[in-house]
């Protein structure tokens, strides 16, 4: 009976994320195609609902375990209902699909499919083991997220006691997605069980894999994908993390996504605007999962707005954001309303005491020392017994960059977003009110990991496919 109720309690808002990402999709076929980019989609999203249901639920009426699961329902059945009606009337516009790769290098892909597949296994085989070994996960997750979903589904009528005396190292101004759908699920299951902040950590971190491969097949070929997945499933510090139950694995998975689904849409030119309104839930889902999120849409904006307005003005942009905005606004209501009514101010952002932030600004061997830091992580980040950095230098250098003409827009735009990332994350450390050294040596490893996604996806983005490199290879070997 447990097993069938965790089961439910995992389940049901996920089909509930399919449904409505389905009900979305553009395409004359919603429900079938692109099964396993909707499948891992409906991952983060069916969370993210869930958690925000049940937050507001909190906040408007108190716990209650059988309004949850009547919420539950009627989303099922109203956007069952809303997918049927499309499919029925056939209101979804016909847009172009992605065009073809060049002719496929059977047996290389082969490979790669068989590579993956085991690569898979024994990631997930490792997962499993690292819970058995530390169900409660590690230092985060047992002293914040976990914390904050057993008081939320213990306390009842008390759950704001929470956040009346917080304490510092509990972050108390961090966003509930991941505290809130582990007490959810809890609450649809009638009771505590360590398996659900397992199960999410394992769904977050094989669905962040599953985004990569299937959205860099669409745009530049299965082969491309398979070999994008093989180096995220095998850096062995996001399996890890993933087991650790740390938020950084789930926010890295809403930044991936929302990358995505932005050169998605760039290569579909929807017009419609429907990946945008996905991107713009996935991004407000970031900001719900941590405060890099915040710092995430900025960098959607500032990177989308670059790009856009000095080539084609300020009308496609702002109809683009119309769209992203659709998704993003009752999502971010959401961050506001906790940030506003439950979270202490943040202790990053508002130190009691240290040096202040001009002369933070103007300690320039705060920046040597990060600037350091940030080169050593990015040389030996992964945990790799050798570092995978100068492998995919190489890498390039061997097989090349190739860049279609209409992709350019949204792949610069995607590297912007990136480095905007970056130079933020590098500020903060600049402006922490910790020992910065000890900052970093805590945290950096963590922040990487958050951008690791994002980073691959961009690197197979530009890199030269299998299949161009051989047609390459074929041509220059016929003219000769």
């Amino acid at each position: 009976m447990m097993i069938l109720s965790l089961l439910l309690a995992i389940l049901i808002p996920q089909i509930i994320a399919f449904i409505f990402i389905s009900t979305l999709w553009p395409g004359q076929k919603p429900l079938r195609s692109d099964f396993l980019l909707k499948m891992c989609l409906a991952v983060g999203i069916g969370f993210g609902i869930l958690s925000c249901t049940y937050f507001l639920q909190l906040l408007l009426f108190g716990p209650s375990r059988g309004a949850l699961v009547s919420t539950q329902i009627a989303l099922l059945v109203l956007l069952g209902a809303a997918l049927y009606y499309r499919i029925r009337w056939k209101k979804a516009a016909s847009v172009s699909g992605i065009e073809g790769s060049p002719p496929p290098v059977l047996k290389l892909h082969r490979v790669l499919l068989v590579l993956f597949i085991v690569a898979l296994i024994a990631a997930t085989a490792a997962f499993v083991f690292i819970s058995l070994k530390h169900p409660h996960g590690e230092w985060d997750a047992w002293a914040v997220y976990n914390m904050k979903a057993r008081f939320l589904f213990r306390a009842g009528d008390y759950w704001r006691e929470l956040f009346s005396e917080p304490t510092g190292w509990s972050s108390p101004d961090y966003p509930l997605l991941i505290p809130a759908t582990m007490a959810a699920c809890w609450t649809l299951m009638g009771r505590e069980s360590t398996a659900v902040p397992v199960l999410v950590g394992l769904l977050f971190t094989l669905a962040t894999t599953g985004v990569l491969v299937s959205a860099l097949s669409l745009l530049r070929g299965k082969t491309q994908g398979l070999f994008a997945g093989l180096v995220l499933i095998c850096t062995p510090y996001f399996i890890t993390h993933g087991a650790n139950q740390y938020a950084d694995i789930p926010l890295g998975f809403f930044l991936l996504t929302s990358i995505a689904l932005w050169n998605l849409q760039d290569r579909l030119d929807d017009s419609r605007g429907r990946l945008l309104i996905l991107a713009g839930i996935t991004t407000g889902l970031a900001a719900w999962t941590k405060n890099e999120g915040l710092l995430f849409l900025i960098a959607i904006l500032a990177s989308r707005f670059v790009i856009i307005v000095p080539t084609s003005g300020l009308r496609p942009f702002l109809r683009q954001i119309r769209f992203f905005a659709t998704g993003l606004i009752p999502v971010l209501l959401v961050v506001i309303c906790f940030k506003v009514t439950m979270a202490p101010p943040n202790r990053m952002l508002f130190p009691a005491e240290g040096p202040g932030v001009v002369a933070k600004l103007l300690d320039f061997s705060r920046y040597w020392i990060i600037l350091v830091a940030f080169i050593k992580q990015a040389l030996s980040f992964g945990s790799w017994s050798v570092s995978v950095t100068p492998v995919m230098v190489f890498y390039l250098l061997l097989i090349g960059v190739s860049i279609e003409q209409k992709e350019k827009a949204s792949v610069a735009a995607s590297f912007i977003a990136l480095g905007i990332m970056l130079a933020g994350y590098f500020m903060v450390y600049v402006l922490s009110p910790l020992d910065v050294s000890l900052h970093i040596l805590t945290s950096l490893d963590r922040v990487f990991c958050q951008l690791w996604p994002i980073f691959i996806f961009n690197f197979f983005l530009i890199v030269r496919t299998p299949e161009q490199a051989w047609m390459k290879r074929y041509a220059l070997s016929e003219a000769a």
